[in-house]
Protein backbone atom coordinates (compact mmCIF):
# COMPACT_ATOMS: atom_id res chain seq x y z
CA UNK A 1 0.00 0.00 0.00
CA UNK A 2 1.01 3.61 -0.53
CA UNK A 3 0.01 6.84 1.26
CA UNK A 4 -2.06 7.68 -1.80
CA UNK A 5 -4.07 4.45 -1.35
CA UNK A 6 -4.87 5.37 2.25
CA UNK A 7 -5.82 8.93 1.29
CA UNK A 8 -8.11 7.68 -1.47
CA UNK A 9 -9.95 5.29 0.87
CA UNK A 10 -10.20 7.93 3.62
CA UNK A 11 -11.69 10.47 1.22
CA UNK A 12 -14.23 7.92 0.02
CA UNK A 13 -15.48 6.68 3.40
CA UNK A 14 -14.60 9.25 6.07
CA UNK A 15 -17.22 11.79 5.03
CA UNK A 16 -19.87 13.73 6.99
CA UNK A 17 -22.61 11.82 5.18
CA UNK A 18 -21.14 8.53 6.32
CA UNK A 19 -20.69 9.58 9.94
CA UNK A 20 -22.65 8.52 13.02
CA UNK A 21 -22.16 10.76 16.07
CA UNK A 22 -22.86 9.52 19.61
CA UNK A 23 -22.99 11.94 22.57
CA UNK A 24 -23.92 11.68 26.26
CA UNK A 25 -25.55 14.98 27.21
CA UNK A 26 -27.33 16.44 30.27
CA UNK A 27 -31.13 16.14 30.34
CA UNK A 28 -32.74 18.75 28.12
CA UNK A 29 -29.54 19.47 26.19
CA UNK A 30 -30.11 17.03 23.33
CA UNK A 31 -30.04 18.65 19.88
CA UNK A 32 -33.03 18.48 17.58
CA UNK A 33 -33.15 15.24 15.65
CA UNK A 34 -33.08 15.19 11.89
CA UNK A 35 -34.33 12.10 10.10
CA UNK A 36 -33.62 10.78 6.65
CA UNK A 37 -36.17 8.53 5.03
CA UNK A 38 -34.65 5.32 3.75
CA UNK A 39 -36.56 3.03 1.43
CA UNK A 40 -36.24 -0.66 2.31
CA UNK A 41 -38.04 -3.49 0.60
CA UNK A 42 -39.27 -6.29 2.84
CA UNK A 43 -38.89 -9.59 1.01
CA UNK A 44 -40.97 -12.58 2.12
CA UNK A 45 -39.38 -15.84 3.23
CA UNK A 46 -39.35 -18.32 0.36
CA UNK A 47 -39.69 -22.07 0.88
CA UNK A 48 -38.15 -24.59 -1.51
CA UNK A 49 -38.81 -28.31 -1.01
CA UNK A 50 -36.35 -30.56 -2.81
CA UNK A 51 -36.93 -34.05 -4.14
CA UNK A 52 -34.82 -35.53 -1.32
CA UNK A 53 -37.18 -34.03 1.27
CA UNK A 54 -34.78 -31.25 2.24
CA UNK A 55 -36.57 -27.99 3.02
CA UNK A 56 -34.83 -24.68 2.23
CA UNK A 57 -35.90 -21.30 3.63
CA UNK A 58 -34.46 -18.18 1.97
CA UNK A 59 -34.89 -14.60 3.19
CA UNK A 60 -33.54 -11.84 0.95
CA UNK A 61 -32.26 -8.79 2.88
CA UNK A 62 -29.76 -6.42 1.26
CA UNK A 63 -29.35 -3.93 4.12
CA UNK A 64 -26.00 -5.43 5.13
CA UNK A 65 -23.50 -7.50 3.07
CA UNK A 66 -23.81 -10.64 5.20
CA UNK A 67 -25.21 -14.14 4.75
CA UNK A 68 -26.28 -16.38 7.61
CA UNK A 69 -26.69 -20.15 7.31
CA UNK A 70 -28.51 -22.33 9.83
CA UNK A 71 -29.09 -26.05 9.35
CA UNK A 72 -31.42 -27.74 11.85
CA UNK A 73 -32.33 -31.39 12.46
CA UNK A 74 -34.98 -32.86 14.73
CA UNK A 75 -33.30 -34.62 17.60
CA UNK A 76 -31.95 -33.49 20.94
CA UNK A 77 -32.99 -35.26 24.13
CA UNK A 78 -36.19 -36.37 22.38
CA UNK A 79 -34.04 -38.75 20.32
CA UNK A 80 -32.05 -40.07 23.28
CA UNK A 81 -32.53 -42.56 26.09
CA UNK A 82 -31.03 -42.88 29.56
CA UNK A 83 -28.46 -45.26 28.06
CA UNK A 84 -27.07 -42.77 25.49
CA UNK A 85 -28.02 -39.44 27.10
CA UNK A 86 -25.59 -36.72 25.98
CA UNK A 87 -25.10 -38.26 22.53
CA UNK A 88 -26.63 -35.33 20.62
CA UNK A 89 -24.45 -32.76 22.37
CA UNK A 90 -21.26 -34.77 21.81
CA UNK A 91 -22.13 -35.42 18.16
CA UNK A 92 -22.80 -31.73 17.52
CA UNK A 93 -19.45 -30.73 19.04
CA UNK A 94 -17.61 -33.27 16.87
CA UNK A 95 -19.08 -31.86 13.64
CA UNK A 96 -16.46 -29.10 13.73
CA UNK A 97 -13.57 -31.34 14.79
CA UNK A 98 -12.68 -32.70 11.38
CA UNK A 99 -14.17 -34.10 8.18
CA UNK A 100 -12.88 -36.57 5.60
CA UNK A 101 -11.15 -33.72 3.75
CA UNK A 102 -10.50 -31.09 6.45
CA UNK A 103 -9.01 -31.17 9.94
CA UNK A 104 -10.40 -29.05 12.77
CA UNK A 105 -7.55 -26.60 12.15
CA UNK A 106 -8.38 -26.45 8.43
CA UNK A 107 -12.03 -25.64 9.21
CA UNK A 108 -11.05 -22.89 11.63
CA UNK A 109 -8.48 -21.36 9.27
CA UNK A 110 -10.80 -21.39 6.28
CA UNK A 111 -13.71 -19.67 8.02
CA UNK A 112 -11.49 -17.18 9.84
CA UNK A 113 -9.60 -16.30 6.65
CA UNK A 114 -12.80 -14.70 5.31
CA UNK A 115 -13.75 -13.10 8.63
CA UNK A 116 -16.64 -15.49 9.14
CA UNK A 117 -17.81 -17.76 11.93
CA UNK A 118 -19.12 -21.31 12.18
CA UNK A 119 -20.60 -23.16 15.14
CA UNK A 120 -22.68 -26.18 16.08
CA UNK A 121 -25.47 -26.57 18.62
CA UNK A 122 -27.65 -29.13 20.37
CA UNK A 123 -30.68 -28.77 22.59
CA UNK A 124 -33.88 -30.39 23.78
CA UNK A 125 -35.55 -30.71 20.38
CA UNK A 126 -32.88 -30.22 17.72
CA UNK A 127 -29.23 -30.00 16.74
CA UNK A 128 -27.29 -28.62 13.81
CA UNK A 129 -24.80 -26.02 12.64
CA UNK A 130 -24.72 -22.33 11.77
CA UNK A 131 -22.36 -20.00 9.94
CA UNK A 132 -22.05 -16.36 8.95
CA UNK A 133 -19.92 -14.86 6.16
CA UNK A 134 -19.80 -11.82 3.93
CA UNK A 135 -22.06 -12.20 0.91
CA UNK A 136 -19.03 -12.34 -1.39
CA UNK A 137 -17.88 -15.46 0.50
CA UNK A 138 -21.21 -17.30 0.11
CA UNK A 139 -19.64 -20.31 -1.62
CA UNK A 140 -17.03 -20.73 1.12
CA UNK A 141 -19.66 -20.63 3.84
CA UNK A 142 -22.01 -23.05 2.13
CA UNK A 143 -19.18 -25.44 1.27
CA UNK A 144 -17.97 -25.59 4.88
CA UNK A 145 -21.47 -26.08 6.29
CA UNK A 146 -22.17 -28.91 3.84
CA UNK A 147 -18.82 -30.58 4.58
CA UNK A 148 -19.10 -30.57 8.39
CA UNK A 149 -22.65 -31.91 8.22
CA UNK A 150 -22.27 -34.57 5.56
CA UNK A 151 -18.67 -35.78 6.02
CA UNK A 152 -17.71 -35.67 9.71
CA UNK A 153 -14.75 -37.91 10.53
CA UNK A 154 -15.30 -38.23 14.31
CA UNK A 155 -11.55 -38.55 15.09
CA UNK A 156 -11.07 -40.71 18.19
CA UNK A 157 -8.71 -38.23 19.86
CA UNK A 158 -11.18 -35.37 19.37
CA UNK A 159 -14.05 -37.51 20.66
CA UNK A 160 -12.13 -38.20 23.85
CA UNK A 161 -11.19 -34.54 24.28
CA UNK A 162 -14.80 -33.37 23.86
CA UNK A 163 -16.01 -36.15 26.16
CA UNK A 164 -13.74 -34.86 28.94
CA UNK A 165 -15.01 -31.30 28.40
CA UNK A 166 -18.60 -32.52 28.55
CA UNK A 167 -17.91 -34.43 31.78
CA UNK A 168 -16.26 -31.33 33.25
CA UNK A 169 -19.33 -29.24 32.36
CA UNK A 170 -21.57 -31.84 34.00
CA UNK A 171 -19.49 -31.68 37.17
CA UNK A 172 -19.48 -27.87 37.07
CA UNK A 173 -23.25 -27.54 36.80
CA UNK A 174 -23.70 -29.55 40.00
CA UNK A 175 -22.47 -26.42 41.81
CA UNK A 176 -25.21 -24.31 40.20
CA UNK A 177 -28.25 -24.42 42.47
CA UNK A 178 -30.82 -23.20 39.95
CA UNK A 179 -29.56 -25.53 37.21
CA UNK A 180 -29.56 -28.54 39.52
CA UNK A 181 -33.09 -27.76 40.70
CA UNK A 182 -34.28 -27.47 37.09
CA UNK A 183 -32.78 -30.85 36.18
CA UNK A 184 -34.40 -32.47 39.23
CA UNK A 185 -37.77 -30.93 38.35
CA UNK A 186 -37.60 -32.20 34.77
CA UNK A 187 -36.68 -35.68 35.93
CA UNK A 188 -39.63 -35.67 38.36
CA UNK A 189 -42.04 -34.52 35.64
CA UNK A 190 -40.91 -36.67 32.72
CA UNK A 191 -38.87 -39.53 34.16
CA UNK A 192 -35.80 -40.88 32.36
CA UNK A 193 -37.05 -40.05 28.88
CA UNK A 194 -37.57 -37.02 26.65
CA UNK A 195 -37.45 -33.75 28.55
CA UNK A 196 -36.53 -35.61 31.70
CA UNK A 197 -33.00 -35.96 30.30
CA UNK A 198 -30.28 -33.33 30.51
CA UNK A 199 -28.87 -31.98 27.24
CA UNK A 200 -25.33 -32.55 28.56
CA UNK A 201 -26.22 -36.12 29.49
CA UNK A 202 -25.22 -38.01 32.61
CA UNK A 203 -21.71 -38.97 33.68
CA UNK A 204 -22.40 -42.69 33.36
CA UNK A 205 -23.87 -42.47 29.84
CA UNK A 206 -21.32 -39.97 28.48
CA UNK A 207 -18.41 -42.15 29.65
CA UNK A 208 -19.79 -45.10 27.66
CA UNK A 209 -20.33 -43.28 24.33
CA UNK A 210 -18.14 -44.59 21.51
CA UNK A 211 -17.25 -43.36 18.03
CA UNK A 212 -19.60 -46.01 16.61
CA UNK A 213 -22.48 -44.48 18.60
CA UNK A 214 -21.82 -41.07 17.06
CA UNK A 215 -21.57 -42.53 13.56
CA UNK A 216 -24.84 -44.46 13.97
CA UNK A 217 -26.61 -41.37 15.34
CA UNK A 218 -25.33 -39.32 12.40
CA UNK A 219 -26.46 -41.90 9.81
CA UNK A 220 -29.91 -42.11 11.40
CA UNK A 221 -30.79 -38.43 11.85
CA UNK A 222 -28.56 -36.40 9.52
CA UNK A 223 -30.73 -37.09 6.49
CA UNK A 224 -32.52 -34.74 4.06
CA UNK A 225 -36.10 -35.29 5.18
CA UNK A 226 -35.12 -34.51 8.78
CA UNK A 227 -33.50 -31.21 7.86
CA UNK A 228 -34.34 -27.54 7.33
CA UNK A 229 -31.71 -25.23 5.82
CA UNK A 230 -32.20 -21.48 6.30
CA UNK A 231 -30.18 -18.92 4.34
CA UNK A 232 -30.87 -15.28 5.19
CA UNK A 233 -29.15 -12.11 4.06
CA UNK A 234 -27.69 -10.39 1.03
CA UNK A 235 -28.62 -13.14 -1.45
CA UNK A 236 -30.66 -13.93 -4.53
CA UNK A 237 -33.19 -16.68 -3.69
CA UNK A 238 -32.98 -18.41 -7.07
CA UNK A 239 -29.17 -18.48 -6.89
CA UNK A 240 -29.28 -19.82 -3.32
CA UNK A 241 -31.70 -22.57 -4.35
CA UNK A 242 -29.41 -23.66 -7.19
CA UNK A 243 -26.30 -23.55 -4.96
CA UNK A 244 -27.90 -25.60 -2.18
CA UNK A 245 -29.13 -28.14 -4.76
CA UNK A 246 -25.54 -28.56 -5.96
CA UNK A 247 -24.01 -28.69 -2.49
CA UNK A 248 -26.42 -31.37 -1.25
CA UNK A 249 -27.10 -33.16 -4.54
CA UNK A 250 -25.59 -36.48 -3.39
CA UNK A 251 -27.24 -36.42 0.02
CA UNK A 252 -29.53 -39.42 0.40
CA UNK A 253 -31.34 -41.17 3.20
CA UNK A 254 -34.64 -41.13 5.03
CA UNK A 255 -35.03 -40.68 8.75
CA UNK A 256 -35.65 -44.07 10.34
CA UNK A 257 -37.45 -42.80 13.43
CA UNK A 258 -41.05 -41.67 13.74
CA UNK A 259 -41.24 -37.90 14.28
CA UNK A 260 -40.75 -37.05 17.95
CA UNK A 261 -43.82 -35.87 19.81
CA UNK A 262 -43.82 -33.86 23.00
CA UNK A 263 -43.16 -36.10 26.00
CA UNK A 264 -45.97 -36.79 28.40
CA UNK A 265 -45.65 -36.15 32.10
CA UNK A 266 -44.80 -38.84 34.64
CA UNK A 267 -42.31 -40.60 32.39
CA UNK A 268 -44.50 -41.09 29.32
CA UNK A 269 -42.69 -42.13 26.17
CA UNK A 270 -41.64 -39.22 23.97
CA UNK A 271 -40.48 -41.04 20.86
CA UNK A 272 -41.94 -44.51 20.33
CA UNK A 273 -39.21 -47.08 19.81
CA UNK A 274 -36.48 -44.64 20.80
CA UNK A 275 -36.78 -43.87 24.49
CA UNK A 276 -35.51 -47.20 25.83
Amino acid sequence: MTPEDLQRVACEYLTPENRTLYALLPAGAAPKLSTVAELTIEHPIQLFVMSSGLRLLVKEDHRLPFVQFRVVFKGGVLAESARNNGLTHLTAKLLLKGTRSRSAVDIAKEIESVGGSIDSFAGNNSFGASAEVLSEDFDTGLGLVADVLLEPAFPAAEVERERQLQLANLKSQKDQLLKSAGIAMRRALFGETGYGLDVLGAEASVKKLQVTDLEAFHRKLVVPNNCVVAVYGDVNPAAVHAAVERAFSRWKGVVALAPCRGPTAQGGEACPGNSR
